[in-house]
Formats: structure tokens, sequence, C-alpha cells
């Protein structure tokens, strides 16, 4: 007798679909509208960040254009130029060459997303140089004004950068409290610099340096990135142990100019107690 066996079907195994890559969000031209607005000071430092920052914005609308359609030749010829540009002026060590490379590579993203339409980089130049001699002179006016009080901590404390070079302290009105520049010069707020120079006033010389201890280990310890074949990777890193070595050395200088002749009133200012006796008898 011949018995059949019944084989058990066995379904078919295929391969998971893909998962598509999330989608990109849409930038703002918003956010970069108010990127640029940084562009309108007399602070160098100041403008080379805020077209840092306009060049990251166009990283993620060539991310979000890339992902609905392939970039066209021409849109892929102005995303070369504006990398070639971008590269220039990363290895440049001039303010002046730096910011110029920039702008061009700017124009050139501008090209790539002209179907998004982004707000145009020339209208705040232009913007900027017809109110460029009434910044420097509010500049001049506001270094003239702080310009005792930044010589007297500057003399204090010797501050130097991660080289062991002299920093520069500077004063301007800009969208952070201090900024620091890729050789550790430190440009603080008008603001921020007013509020140490009236607690130094009223409190002494070392209550008012802890407005600023942040910024002068920061330049200390800042320096920019390098790959392994010694390339500029645009990015800047801050060395822990570097700050800490110089926040060490920072306050053995002010302690040494606090027992030279050149030394300020008092370190710690302390308020004259009100006597109570005084006040009952009186």
């Amino acid at each position: 007798m011949n018995t059949r066996i019944k084989k058990t079907r066995v379904k078919r195994w295929r391969a998971p679909k893909p998962v598509p890559p999330p989608k990109p969000p849409r930038p703002k031209r918003s956010t970069l509208k108010n990127i640029y607005k940084d562009l309108i000071s007399s602070d160098s430092d100041q403008r080379l960040e805020g077209l840092k920052k306009a060049m990251h914005w166009y990283e993620e609308l060539q991310a979000y254009l890339a992902y609905n359609s392939e970039l066209t030749l021409n849109q892929k010829k102005a995303k070369a130029a504006a990398e070639r540009h971008r590269l220039i002026g990363l290895n440049f060590d001039k303010t002046k060459t730096k910011e110029s490379q920039y702008i061009l590579a700017i124009k050139e993203y501008e090209k790539l997303g002209k179907k998004y339409n982004p707000p145009k980089i020339g209208v705040f130049i232009s913007k900027y140089s017809h109110v460029r001699s009434k910044l420097e002179q509010r500049k001049n006016r506001l270094t003239r004004k702080f310009g005792e009080f930044l010589e007297l901590v500057d003399n204090a404390v010797k501050p130097v950068n991660y080289d062991g070079t002299r920093i520069q302290l500077r004063v301007n009105k800009i969208s952070s409290e201090y900024r620091v520049d890729s050789e550790g010069n430190i440009t603080f707020d008008r603001k921020f610099l007013d509020a140490a120079k009236a607690t130094t006033r009223s409190h002494g010389l070392l209550p008012g340096l802890n407005y600023l201890w942040d910024a002068l280990t920061e330049a200390a310890a800042v320096r920019m990135e390098q790959d392994v074949e010694g390339h500029r990777t645009g990015r800047y890193v801050i060395h822990g142990s570097k700050r800490y070595q110089a926040m060490k050395t920072m306050m053995h200088n002010l302690l040494v100019y606090q027992n030279s002749d050149k030394n300020p009133k008092r370190l710690i200012r302390r308020h004259k107690l009100v006597s109570v006796r005084g006040n009952a008898a009186a």
C-alpha cells in the first residue's frame, strides 16, 4: 500500500524592504534672516560667525532639496564652487580674506537654492556699508570708555592663548556675552563688561574678575582642530587640562600684581558696617 506523505508548505522568505532615510527638516527662511542680522556689526568675529551659521543653514537646505529630487547640473556646479570658496577661506588666517571667500561661497549657495527663494546676503551687506561709519564710531567710543578697565585686567592676570602669546581684550556691541576668535583674542559685549566694571568698583577686582574667568580660560585653551593629515576642519576644540592650568597661572599673576607697586587698592572691598549703638543713640 503506497502512502503519500504530505509536505508542509513553507512560505518563501523575502527580504524586508529597506527603510527609507528620514526626511530632513525644511529650513526656515526667517532663521537665515536672523543669522544675517549679525553681519550688521563692526565686530569682524561676529560677522565671520554669522557667515559660518549661514553656510550651515545652506547645508540643511541642500539636504532637503536632494531628498525631494536629484540636483541638476547647474546646482552641482554651484555646490562645487561654493565648497571651493569655503575651503579657501578656511585655510586663510586673515579675517578679510575669510570674510570675502565666505560671502562668495554663500552667493554660490544662493544659486543652488534658487527655487527655494532664500533671502539674499547682498541686501544685508549693503545695509552694513551704509551704517559702517556709525558702527566704527561707537566701537571707538566703547574702547575709550572701557580701555582703562581692560588694561587693568590685562596687567593683573596677563592672559595668554594656547601658544603662549598675549591675547587682546576688546569691547563692542555683540549678540553674546563674549566672543573668542581663532587666535584667542576676546571681544566682550558692552553690557556684560559694564556689569563687571561696576562690580569691581563696588566690591573689588576679584569679584569683577568672576565675570571674566570663563572667557579668559576659554581663550587660553581654544585651538582649531586638525585632521590626521594636518588640514583644518573648521571646528574649535577647548582643552580642559589647558584651561585648568591657565586658571592657576592667572591666579598666580594676580597675586604677584597685588604685591607690586601698581596694585589696585583692594582685591576684595568690604562694605562699612553700620554701628547699631550709634543709630540707637541718635
